[in-house]
């Protein structure tokens, strides 16, 4: 075989690059015995001494160097290849083998030249060179031998008879058959045959996409490894930092050997972790990978555990706990990654894509192709209609053209291919369900994948339509062959996707959140488009709502345009009668298309007007209803054909068809009937989806349901049916559906905690007038007792929106959320609103604290727009008994009235709340119900909207409760039935760790064990005593009574001698002690037995309790008493193992882990919270509430709310998820309220650095960055206060490279005008970073935004500060904080926020005197009629929570209160190694400004800190 050099093809733009390339993947190839790791240098030239080299198990290195020298060597060649040589010295001293690559043969030093002189050859030279490298190596004290592959030794390799090498011939040196535009040519072809499934301009980015990164290995999954790879380590710097401290710290009694090795592992594990992305090798490690995380796991459950029992965490204010948690989720989150199907096909570089008919996967796989091609990644896109049968490799060598090569060959070639792009090769085949051959993939696919499996950079993707997954694949092609992935369309995704769809076509976006399929299957919407914009409509009409009434409303949108371009009435119904004639000739086997020339001649044989215009047959070939394509069939191979452009039309007009030809629909499917003998001939799953629509036409036309008509004698699997009607019943108009189809319904199997009747219904319960919607579910889940419904539904709601790859789909739970939540409502009927509604306040029911909290945030989102809604549904759900849905309803309710205007409807949402809740004297016992409640009422009184015929008093607290708070026998606690999960309440409540026992109803302390009949809070004496007196009798209660007298004190106090001898004395007696000591033991025992004999049960508990009391002190409830009636209260909600055991082995366990995170509870745990909060509410209208003595909260006497104990768990008056700010901490994005960047030097030169860190001159100009014009309006804004942070790390695997960060606070006051000076004279050269020196007032994680700042939570509440109140006295004069703080933290207690809430607020003072409101659904502005004054953009714009007040409206109320505003700035540069485990020095920078003429105006003042040797 002759090679000729010049003739490879280009790599990144040249020939160089070309034989560069080549040469290392023949040195991959030639893998030494003892090679450990080949090394591929990037980019032209490798590192100018190599270009690629193997790693050996002793470290050593075999290097190569490659030069395109094609014309003959020179002295400047070999001095080139003499620099290289010296540099590969240098660079890598473990160098023992050094391979020279050349395209040129050494000729004979023999060889004599003209006139007889003998040639100094290239062999010469090449010798002489070796020598000379010889000694250049031995003086730098290393031994190298050297190798030459010339022409003749690169092409020895390139005729190995193997396809990795003979591959490499191919595909460098026939470049005709491989360039791009080959791939390119390809998929245009394969995109032409699409037609309308492939719609570029109606493209819609899905996250699916990207769960093809990791079989292509292309950038983007090494980007998602570093990335995840970025999260681990930075949650596990702080925990590990936290750790080593608390384990250091005297006291504590940490594992230090534990953390060690936690420690050791991590940082071992990161190490790993990131030589697999740097050695691009991540996918052949994923099982070594997922083992040390399960060891990981292990290791730090238990030192989890050990912190979480011997940490005093009430004491603690910092965020470890949380950071604990967090670590917890990482390593779980990582460990399910590696789990997931992107990752798995990493591993077998091969994927299945699948889904119904239409819902885009040949769109995603087209765009999918072009994309890579576009970015020169080897691709090839084939259609599964066009395979031929036989071995799939002969089918991809046709596409290429290379029928002539051999198999191995060509796959070769590919693979070369794709290592030279840096990535895997891809090969793509949609639809292998369509086509005459379709059969063959049965038996070829297993051998295909096996050829393939020879190929590291090769991945094949197919895809399928569902419905023949177990057609066409064989059992041996498993997901460990072959993952699947299943594509769901624009699932979750439906108003994004109906907008773009919609827009481009003057189309109005419809109000629905899910119309069932029609928007998550893009066929559907597609046509919907089609049709409307052929009636020249612009909105949906109503009423298509089944496949059948949009089929007939696209045919008739065809007929009318057809009729109009050839002038003949559509009631004529000429394209109709066609689309059937050509149906009735598709059966049994013409499935895949008829000749063209003879539909041609059938369709223009309906053509009324032959000779006028185009013919007919081209005009519906035009308007997309008919396409053109290829036959594969044997007989006619190559033929042109003509069918249904959409299969789904196909499968329905032949259905339609099939039931034409019968008057009674029972005919056709009995003995000889059409539709039997077409299952006897073909059986049912051939033609499943004819059969899917016959389901639909059947029910639609006659009332009988497809199954009920199949014949007793042709066998079909119950699973086929139940797959038949789960495909169809969405598609059905809303009149076919009867009691039988209910039945079917009610038939379905189950799988897990996924029942597709219930997602069946949910799909349908926000259609208007559908028998199956939220009405239907209303009455089944009213009509169950608590423990019944949380089997049969809220547990299915808990697990229905866990996926295994969460970005892959979103649930129907989780569409009728996020709908509901951001979706378009202006337009949407009410009556949808109120399904929707309906629907979502029942998912309140479930144990899954996600799914809970975010359908309370969207209830209220929608139900806001429709306030009047709120009284019926308080009224409906009214005599429901489960308290963990009724007291989220009526969060929603406050929720509604605090961003609603409408002042009628607050009234009478009010009322209805008194008449429900208070009117009778005793409210529903639910701490967090009467909080909602009672803030209702609250705030209709508030703006005077309140009926003057309900007294505040009877909606305050205290309350009353007739039932008395009894007090539960161990005994009783005992005998409750328990085995491992039914005890898990117990021990949850009781048992250990008992977080829920211990932590979470810690706060019971807060009352006494003084009944609030009695006028005062007893102490411990006063209590024993009234014990004695109620319950005791006789010589017993005397007894008793003397014992409790106070033991007299001497006045004599002992001498430290007289001490002495007491304890020698104690250490000589020690038995008599031991004597006395027993004898009052046996004395106690027989007085306890005398009393308890008085007693009964409830009583000796109580005695129990009162015995361990100090006489002294005021006796606090006791957290036993609480325990043990929440954990008897919570059984008898109906707990059974049978019920919910297997659910909650599935569930979190207090480390954040499991399912959701955390967010996912035992059904127990639901019961749990719903007893202790109706004992909260018992305990507080019967004991006497503790002033705890907290100097910042004055009046804490009373018990008012849940607020005082920290019980809030969710604010439901706002909405909103997330700020702004959450994306734009620590990055570089700008915006106009603050559009300042730190000019961090762009190189890693450690001078840059240096002189970035301390020079002043680069810092911002406060002056300007003070006040902001808005862009939208050009008005000015004044900043009151704000915070900026940057960072610039150099390098992601260097630690110990330093790096930059700079930052800045805005604070802002209000004293009044001659205090200036005082204040300068006060921070003048004084450091102001400190958060604290302007401590704005806050929320506190416990107040609503909706109740700022009226309610009683912020009675206390101002911004006034005195001097001394400030921290170290820095300002010293009396002045205003002008702006608050809201505060709302995400994770344990509130699961509805993707990240906590941080934003500002307007002082209460500015509110009340400048007469501020928040606007209905606003959340960062406050205005005076109508007109912004106040605002923090970040809740409406990506970028840092600041507080800004528009200036002209602020220097009115200065002036007019005789005030002026002053600024108060401090911030840092700085550098520091990574994890600051070296710190560089600090430059610190503060200032002092006030505005005058119309500007503010300040200096600065600055410090160093230098860095300690």
């Amino acid at each position: 075989m002759e090679i000729n050099f010049s003739q490879i093809r280009t790599h990144d733009g040249s020939k160089n690059s070309g034989f560069e390339e080549l040469i290392c993947q023949i040195a991959h190839l030639q893998k030494p015995d003892n090679g450990k790791r080949f090394v591929k240098k990037d980019g032209a030239g490798g590192d100018a001494g190599v270009e690629c080299y193997w790693i050996l198990d002793d470290g050593s290195e075999i290097c190569w160097q490659a030069k395109y020298f094609l014309d003959g060597m020179n002295s400047s060649r070999w001095q080139q290849i003499d620099e290289s040589f010296t540099t590969a010295l240098e660079k890598h001293p473990k160098l023992t083998h050094y391979v020279v690559c050349l395209p040129l043969d050494k000729a004979d030093s023999r060889k004599k030249g003209r006139g007889g002189k003998q040639v100094v050859s290239v062999e010469d030279e090449w010798l002489e060179h070796v020598k000379k490298w010889e000694s250049q190596a031995k003086a730098a004290g290393s031994k190298i031998t050297f190798s030459y592959w010339g022409k003749h030794e690169i092409t020895t390799f390139l005729t190995i008879d193997d396809p990795l090498y003979s591959g490499r011939a191919l595909y460098w040196f026939n470049e005709p058959f491989f360039g791009t535009d080959v791939f390119r040519n390809i998929a245009k072809r394969s995109q032409d045959s699409l037609g309308d499934r492939y719609t570029p301009e109606f493209h819609v980015e899905l996250p699916i996409a990207k769960s093809f990164d990791g079989l292509c290995l292309n950038p983007s999954w090494w980007d998602l490894l570093k990335e995840k790879k970025a999260e681990l380590k930075d949650v596990s710097l702080d925990v590990l930092s936290f750790l080593n401290k608390e384990g250091n710290t005297e006291g504590r009694s940490l594992n230090r050997e534990s953390i060690k090795s936690l420690d050791e592992k991590l940082n071992y594990f990161l190490e790993e972790f990131s030589r697999r992305i740097t050695q691009k090798d991540f996918h052949n490690r994923i099982s070594s990978m997922s083992s040390l995380l399960e060891e990981l796991s292990k290791l730090y459950a238990e030192i989890y555990k050990d912190a979480h029992d011997k940490i005093d965490w009430s004491e603690r204010k910092d965020n470890s706990r949380s950071a604990l948690y967090k670590l917890s989720g990482a390593i779980d989150d990582l460990a399910s990654f590696l789990k997931q199907r992107k990752a798995l096909s990493s591993q077998t570089k091969t994927a299945l894509l699948y889904g119904e008919a239409g819902i885009g996967k040949s769109h995603l796989l087209c765009d999918l192709s072009l994309h890579r091609i576009n970015e020169n990644l080897p691709t090839l896109f084939l259609l599964g209609a066009q395979y031929q049968g036989g071995n799939p490799i002969s089918f991809i060598k046709e596409s290429l053209d290379l029928q002539n090569y051999r198999n191995s060959q060509v796959l070769g070639a590919i693979d070369a291919a794709g290592e030279a792009s840096g990535a895997r090769a891809l090969i793509v085949i949609d639809a292998i369900n369509e086509g005459g051959h379709r059969d063959d993939w049965l038996v070829q696919i297993t051998s295909f994948l096996s050829d393939l499996s020879r190929f590291p950079y090769i991945a094949v993707l197919f895809s399928c339509r569902s419905t023949y997954l177990n057609y066409i694949l064989p059992d041996s092609a498993d997901e460990n062959l072959l993952p699947r992935i299943e594509h769901y369309g624009f699932r979750g995704h439906e108003h994004r996707a109906a907008e773009k769809f919609l827009s481009q076509q003057g189309i109005s976006k419809p109000s629905a959140p899910i119309l069932a399929p029609e928007f998550t299957n893009p066929l559907f919407l597609k046509t919907c488009c089609q049709a409307l914009r052929q009636n020249k409509q612009t909105s949906f009409p109503k009423g298509l709502n089944s496949i059948t009434s949009l089929f007939e409303f696209y045919v008739d949108s065809i007929e009318r345009i057809v009729a109009r371009k050839k002038k003949f009435n559509p009631q004529e119904n000429i394209v109709k009668s066609i689309l059937i004639d050509i149906a009735s000739k598709l059966l049994p086997d013409n499935l895949d298309g008829l000749p063209k020339h003879d539909v041609r001649k059938l369709i223009n044989n309906y053509d009324p007007n032959p000779n006028f215009g185009d013919s007919l047959f081209d005009i519906l070939i035009d308007e997309g209803i008919l396409s053109e394509d290829i036959s594969y069939k044997e007989e006619q191979r190559g033929n042109l054909i003509v069918r249904f452009t959409y299969e789904r039309f196909s499968d329905y007009f032949i259905a339609q068809e099939l039931v034409n030809k019968v008057d009674r629909i029972e005919i056709a499917f009995s003995n000889g009937g059409s539709i039997w003998q077409l299952l006897k001939d073909n059986g049912y799953y051939r033609f499943s989806g004819i059969f899917e629509a016959l389901a639909i036409i059947i029910a639609e036309r006659f009332n009988k349901e497809l199954e009920d008509l199949l014949p007793d004698d042709i066998e079909i699997g119950k699973w086929q049916l139940d797959e038949t009607f789960q495909n169809t019943v969405l598609w059905r108009s809303p009149n076919s559906f009867s009691e039988r189809t209910l039945e079917l319904l009610n038939n379905l199997e189950g799988r897990s905690y996924s029942h597709p009747a219930l997602e069946i219904l949910l799909k349908l319960s926000t259609e208007p007038n559908h028998p199956w919607n939220a009405e239907l579910l209303h009455r089944n889940l009213m009509n169950k007792e608590i423990a019944e419904r949380d089997h049969f539904w809220s547990i299915h709601i808990a697990r229905g929106d866990s996926s295994e790859e969460d970005d892959e789909y979103e649930s129907i739970i989780r569409t009728i959320i996020e709908w509901s939540h951001s979706g378009e409502i202006e337009s949407v009927e009410e009556e949808r609103i109120r399904l929707c509604a309906i629907t979502l306040i029942w998912f309140l029911t479930t144990p899954n604290r996600r799914i809970r909290d975010r359908s309370t945030k969207s209830l209220v989102r929608i139900v806001s727009s429709y306030p009047h809604l709120v009284e019926d549904l308080l009224n409906e759900f009214s005599n429901l008994e489960d308290t963990y849905l009724s007291e989220r309803l009526y969060a929603v309710a406050y929720g509604v009235i605090c961003n609603t205007d409408k002042k009628d409807i607050i009234k009478g949402i009010a009322s209805t709340t008194f008449e429900l809740i208070f009117k009778d004297g005793e409210p529903t016992p639910h701490i967090l119900l009467r909080d909602y409640a009672r803030g209702i009422l609250e705030y209709a009184l508030h703006i005077g909207v309140l009926s003057v015929e309900i007294p505040p008093d009877q909606f305050r607290p205290p309350y009353k409760s007739s039932q008395k708070l009894d007090n539960p026998s161990k005994k009783e606690i005992e005998g409750i039935a328990g085995d491992e999960f039914s005890s898990r309440i117990k021990s949850s409540v009781m048992g250990f760790p008992g977080d829920f026992g211990n932590y979470t109803m810690g706060c019971v302390h807060n009352w006494s064990s003084t009944p609030i009949a009695l006028p005062k809070i007893e102490n411990g004496y006063e209590i024993k005593e009234r014990f004695a007196r109620e319950l005791l009798t006789d010589d017993v209660q005397k007894e008793y009574l003397a014992k409790l007298e106070p033991t007299p004190v001497s006045d004599t106090s002992a001498s430290p001698e007289e001490l002495l001898k007491v304890i020698r004395r104690i250490e000589y007696d020690s038995e008599e002690y031991k004597r006395s000591f027993e004898d009052r033991r046996k004395e106690q025992e027989e007085f306890n037995s005398r009393v308890n004999a008085q007693l009964n049960e409830e009583q000796q508990e109580y005695y129990r309790w009162v015995s361990g009391v100090s006489n002294d002190r005021p006796a606090a409830f006791s957290r036993k008493w609480a325990q043990r009636w929440v954990c008897k209260r919570a059984h008898e909600f109906g707990w059974t193992e049978e019920l919910f055991a297997d659910f909650e082995r599935m569930c979190s366990h207090g480390r954040g882990g499991g399912p959701s995170g955390g967010a996912m509870e035992r059904v127990g745990k639901k019961y749990q919270w719903m007893a202790f909060h109706e004992f909260l509410a018992r305990l507080s209208d019967n004991y006497h509430w503790t002033n705890r003595g907290y100097s910042d909260v004055p009046d804490d006497d009373i018990y008012e709310g849940p607020w005082q104990i920290y019980k809030r768990d969710i604010d439901p008056t706002i909405w909103a998820r997330q700020s702004g700010e959450f994306k734009t901490y620590h990055n570089k994005q700008c915006t106009w309220w603050q559009p300042y960047n730190f000019p961090f030097p762009n190189e890693n030169d450690p001078a840059a650095k240096t002189n970035f860190l301390w020079d002043e001159d680069v810092l911002p100009e406060f002056s300007e960055l003070l006040q902001r014009t808005m862009p939208d309006d050009n008005s000015n804004w004044l900043v009151l206060h704000g915070f900026w942070s940057e960072n610039r790390k150099y390098s992601d695997d260097n630690i110990e490279s330093p790096y930059l960060d700079g930052w800045f606070r805005i604070n802002s006051i209000f004293i009044r005008k001659g205090d200036f000076d005082s204040l300068a004279k006060g921070v003048e050269g004084k450091t102001l970073c400190d958060p604290h020196i302007v401590n704005a007032p806050s929320t506190q994680h416990e107040g609503f935004l909706g109740e700022y700042p009226w309610h009683p939570i912020y009675r206390h509440l101002s911004g006034w500060r005195e001097p001394e109140e400030v921290f170290r006295e820095q300002i010293a004069v009396e002045h205003l904080i002008p702006f608050a703080k809201y505060e709302w933290e995400d994770g344990s207690n509130d699961y509805s926020l993707n990240s906590s809430l941080y934003f500002h607020m307007p002082a209460k003072e500015l509110i009340e005197e400048m007469d501020l409101v928040r606007p209905p659904g606003q959340w960062g502005r406050w205005e005076h009629k109508e007109q912004p004054v106040f605002f923090d953009p970040s809740l409406e714009e990506y970028g840092p929570s600041y507080a800004l007040m528009r200036t002209e409206k602020l220097q009115k109320w200065l002036e007019d209160n005789d005030m002026e505003i002053v600024w108060l700035i401090g911030g840092e540069k700085q550098m520091f190694s990574s994890g600051a485990r070296q710190f560089f020095g600090r430059l610190v920078y503060n200032g002092l400004f006030k505005y005058k003429d119309g500007k503010p105006i300040g200096s600065i003042w600055y410090s160093r800190e230098e860095p300690t040797n």
